[in-house]
């Protein structure tokens, strides 16, 4: 099973540790297989998940099931759960199976005796129709970008980090954010004062993973994705037209040596205005539990803000998924299969977190090159920006 032990969604907490279903004081116990669907829905509450991927992730593949065992699975599954009042899966029509909404019901979803009172009933029918839901927008947090040193950046909201000078290049500018669960280290390489080549790795973090030797880290640092052919774009140029946004990202995990991924972004941009943008976003993905490889395509959209009196000035982007905007299919694609669940990390992930509209930290760091903050991921990465 993946790192996480606990997931909570809506009013119960699924236990992937034992197994179990938690709601208030209930415990229902689940077959491992049963968990393992569960786990699959709930870390990406918003993705469609296709009968065919349900059971390459729960089932083992040795067994050579079909697919008509998810339906009959999820069918007792709901059952089980229904006894206790939880709705959890989506039948999505043509497609598969989903989370349902993370929006708490109003009131319980148990069978009640007949008989109720006319008082209860306008009471349940009142607070139904006068429950709030809340936008998918995840809230703006306050963040910066903090120059450290002559060439080591850290943003404002990552936790601190003890570095031996003698580790670090002068030829080289380092970018540090460490979150909770993940640590994300990014380098540029520098010729002549500009940028030629920039290093992204993402580690995933585990609770074991107190004491980070973050020197060690910055000595591996290897470039391999130089800048692009093609002419520099500086952010919020006056240039309008379209361009291009590329980065490389390898991906390792601090407590699984036997793991290794890597992902490729490219964005390709039209700017409409000063602060409005159209983007086709396409990531390719390789790891270590994945035979083959998948990938992410969405459209969105962007409306920036400049930020002001901030250490380094930058940029604040709106983002939103736009199913309505022509151009790449969204979803995700595969190119393989499953091999092995406790060796992923970006797939379970890889729909850019729980909120449709969320927020990017954008930092202009010249010729080209922008150092980008995610709050819906906590990961951050250098980008190089070109016609």
């Amino acid at each position: 099973m993946l790192k996480r032990i606990k997931i909570e969604h809506r009013d119960f907490i699924l236990n992937i540790a034992d197994n179990s279903i938690s709601k208030k004081n209930n415990e229902i116990k689940l077959t491992e297989t049963e968990c393992k669907i569960l786990t699959l829905l709930l870390l990406a509450p918003k993705q469609v998940f296709s009968k065919e991927e349900i059971l390459n992730y729960a089932w083992d593949q040795e067994l050579n099931n079909n697919t008509s065992v998810v339906p009959q699975a999820i069918s007792i599954l709901r059952k089980k759960l229904y006894r206790d009042g939880i709705d959890a899966i989506d039948t999505v029509k043509g497609k598969g199976y989903k989370a349902t909404s993370n929006t708490k019901p109003c009131f319980s979803t148990k069978k009640k005796k007949l008989g109720f009172t006319m008082g209860v009933i306008a009471t349940s029918f009142l607070a139904y129709h006068t429950y709030t839901f809340e936008p998918d927008l995840q809230p703006k947090i306050n963040q910066s970008l903090i120059k450290v040193s002559d060439n080591i950046y850290q943003t404002s909201n990552s936790k601190p980090v003890v570095i031996n000078p003698e580790t670090l290049d002068k030829n080289i500018r380092y970018f540090i954010n460490i979150q909770d669960k993940v640590l994300s280290l990014s380098a540029c390489k520098m010729t002549n004062q500009e940028c030629s080549s920039i290093y992204n790795k993402i580690f995933f973090i585990d609770d074991s993973n107190e004491n980070i030797d973050i020197n060690k880290l910055i000595s591996n640092i290897e470039f391999k994705f130089n800048k692009p052919i093609g002419e520099p774009i500086f952010y919020n140029s006056s240039k309008d037209g379209n361009y291009k946004v590329s980065s490389s990202i390898n991906l390792r995990a601090l407590n699984n040596s036997a793991y290794s991924g890597h992902v490729f972004i490219n964005y390709d941009v039209t700017k409409l205005n000063n602060n409005q943008y159209k983007a086709e976003l396409s990531a390719y993905v390789k790891e270590s539990g994945y035979i083959g490889s998948f990938g992410y395509s969405v459209n969105l959209n962007v409306e920036t803000e400049k930020v002001k009196n901030q250490p380094i000035t930058h940029y604040i982007g709106k983002i939103s998924r736009d199913e309505k905007y022509s151009g790449i299919k969204s979803g995700r694609q595969q190119f393989g299969t499953i091999k092995d669940q406790n060796q992923l990390y970006a797939f379970p992930l890889l729909k850019n977190g729980k909120h449709s509209t969320y927020f990017n930290h954008i930092y202009p760091m010249g010729n080209g090159v922008n150092y980008i903050y995610m709050e819906n991921t906590n990961i951050a990465y250098l980008t190089f920006c070109y016609k």
